[in-house]
């Protein structure tokens, strides 16, 4: 697993603060298990806690994603969030993912 060291010192990041850092980071780190498992999937040295820092971050804003209101009106206002489900999530995680990692996902 990825530390909240590396993710500010090597992978630059700021998005993530330390304490919701290590909950992002090991929903992060299921995902990519998950890849591992259906995908052949390989890396440079680093590239996966990279990998891991990445779809932290998009883990991370999705948590901060309205999930309660779906639509209303009052009055002349109309507020509307669209709740994105788990495969929106998912594929967005495997997009990071692809940014530091190869991933094949073919007949081998």
């Amino acid at each position: 697993m990825v530390d909240y060291e590396f993710y500010v010192n090597t992978y630059l990041g700021s998005a993530i603060p330390e304490t919701a850092f290590y909950g992002a980071a090991e929903r992060a780190a299921r995902a990519l298990t998950r890849f591992k498992r259906l995908y052949q999937v390989s890396a440079a040295p680093d590239a996966q806690k990279l990998a891991l820092c990445a779809m932290a971050e998009e883990v991370y804003a999705d948590s901060l994603r309205p999930r309660d209101v779906e639509s209303t009106t009052m009055g002349h206002v109309s507020v509307r969030y669209a709740q994105e489900g788990k495969r929106r999530l998912e594929r967005r995680l495997y997009e990071q993912a692809l940014l530091y990692l190869d991933i094949y996902r073919g007949v081998g």
